[in-house]
């Protein structure tokens, strides 16, 4: 992606329209007929816009742990938490990550950032966008999200034809805090969900996953519901 790690080259600008429009172009320019989305956090958001907006050849979704809930109130809020000279000073040890992940351009992507949750907030998803989404949507969150509730995930789901939502258990937002054995999991959940058909994901049968339960005590709580008219 454009900006990301290594990568020298520019943002024309950095909307959640831009980097889906990259996505599609990069799939056009490598024969890419039919493509899978695994967005985590803002990745899955602009999975989930792109599937509003019906962009060509994508089949599939699964979002990993995506914030729903946007207004200009909270974008604002996330957006004082990007500031440089704040984060140089109070959380050095994320700085130095930025810094490894993304050496050329750490304070641009910040900079970035901000800008893309302030349009955000402006231009939030609503229910009426999630209601016309037409292909296979897998949402996961973990119960120790700290960012992300269940409540606005499950919320979101809900108003999306067929789609599931998983909840890890005790499981934070960043991903590379995830424990190891439930990433594993996870990556047999996505395996799964990519392979079978939308309705066909609960004839596989493993013991780490139960049927959706608010009170399931079980390690991933997977839940489903039938398609609406």
């Amino acid at each position: 992606m454009p900006r990301q790690g290594k990568s020298v080259s520019k943002i024309e600008e950095n909307t959640l329209k831009y980097f889906s429009d990259y996505i599609l172009n990069y799939s056009e320019e490598n024969k890419l007929n039919d493509y899978i989305i695994v967005g985590y956090s803002m990745g899955g958001y602009i999975g989930l816009y792109m599937a509003v907006k019906h962009y060509k050849g994508l089949l599939k979704l699964f979002t990993i742990a995506t914030k729903m809930q946007w207004d200009e109130a909270i974008s604002q809020k996330e957006t004082v938490k990007l500031d440089c000279q704040i984060l140089t000073e109070k959380a050095p040890q994320f700085i130095a990550a930025q810094q490894n992940w993304h050496p050329n351009n750490w304070p641009d992507i910040l900079t970035d950032t901000q800008y893309m949750l302030t349009h955000i907030g402006q231009n939030p998803i609503t229910n009426q966008h999630l209601n016309i989404i037409q292909i296979p949507v897998l949402m996961c969150i973990g119960s120790a999200d700290h960012m992300v509730t269940q409540d606005e995930t499950i919320a979101a789901f809900l108003q999306i034809r067929g789609a599931n939502s998983s909840i890890l258990d005790e499981q934070p937002h960043k991903i590379e805090k995830m424990n190891g054995g439930v990433v594993a999991d996870f990556n047999l959940l996505i395996a799964l969900f990519f392979r079978a058909g939308i309705g066909e994901l609960y004839a596989y049968y493993f013991p780490t996953y139960s049927q959706y339960s608010i009170q399931s005590s079980s390690p991933i709580r997977l839940s489903a519901r039938h398609n609406f008219a």
